[in-house]
């Protein structure tokens, strides 16, 4: 199809924001990089930009012997996973069942679910609701709280609507029970939402904060994020029990090593996110089409 002049301009103006959008946000992470691949005096001189200056790998090698680091990421990963795994059951099973108009009240549940994704209870009703469950200082503080989301639920229920409903059909004449055909027929062919789902999940719990600040005291169970807010923006509120760590007073002490913290603590999700991107776009796109 050929296009007009004023078309082609378009393009070519769509191009250019493109471009620029995308080197606002890629150079700061490759300054990032960089600095956390160069020697600590050329960082606090300011001598590096885009390129390491003095090349080593030492900040790395220090970060991956770091007992306090290792533990951070050892907490993330376990609320990732698990976090992850749960908010898919929660949200695909919700999902499946108010995809059925024969389910009972299902008008008046999807309102209900409809009135708490607009309006919560606020910040000290959930922290009141944290202790009483007797949750508080626990890795299930910040998991539990995050399972049900109803966005996420509200896609995978019109994903499912989209479905044939003879396959349903089908399925039932073989004797075939919701169960079954929630896991044989339905997840089989729903790859697109349930990675985009699982992924929209992982980055929620990997990036996880605000909660890992109000619900936990100890510094053992800190999460990546916490641990790398520490190294950026607290040092000087760093309290006597965080000073007598040797291991964290070494730490925030060296600007390449809390660089390469900020790296692998991010790159996780930058590895993953290119084999998931396929599903993406389609998950999305399906799962928000209304019948």
């Amino acid at each position: 199809m050929l296009l007009s002049t004023g078309e082609r301009w378009f393009n070519r103006f769509n191009l250019l924001l493109m471009l620029l959008l995308a080197l606002a946000m890629l150079l700061p992470f490759l300054n990032v990089i960089a600095k956390s691949l160069s020697s600590n005096s050329m960082v606090m001189a300011g001598e590096v930009s885009l390129w390491p200056k003095e090349f080593n790998l030492y900040a790395y090698n220090l970060v991956f012997k770091s007992p306090m680091f290792m533990r951070s990421i050892q907490v993330t990963v376990f609320i990732t996973l698990a976090g992850t795994l749960l908010t898919l059951f929660v949200v695909i099973t919700s999902g499946y069942a108010l995809s059925k108009k024969r389910l009972l009240a299902r008008r008046t549940i999807m309102l209900y679910f409809l009135f708490t994704m607009f309006f919560s209870a606020g910040m000290i009703p959930g922290f009141l609701n944290i202790q009483r469950l007797g949750i508080y200082d626990t890795l299930w503080a910040l998991i539990l709280p995050g399972l049900m989301n109803v966005y996420y639920m509200l896609l995978v229920k019109s994903f499912f609507e989209q479905l044939p409903s003879e396959l349903e059909e089908s399925a039932s004449l073989d004797g075939c029970h919701d169960i079954q055909i929630l896991t044989k027929i339905f997840l089989p062919i729903s790859k697109p939402i349930v990675a985009t789902i699982g992924l929209f999940a992982a980055v929620h719990f990997w990036n996880i904060y605000v909660p890992a600040v109000m619900y936990i005291q100890s510094p053992k169970l800190y999460p990546l994020q916490v641990l790398n807010q520490m190294l950026i923006f607290a040092q000087s509120s760093i309290d006597s029990q965080h000073a007598a760590d040797q291991d964290m007073h070494n730490m925030f002490g060296s600007e390449n090593l809390k660089m390469a913290v900020i790296v692998v603590s991010t790159m996780p999700i930058v590895i993953v996110y290119p084999f998931l991107q396929k599903y993406f776009v389609k998950g999305v796109t399906l799962g928000a089409i209304k019948s």
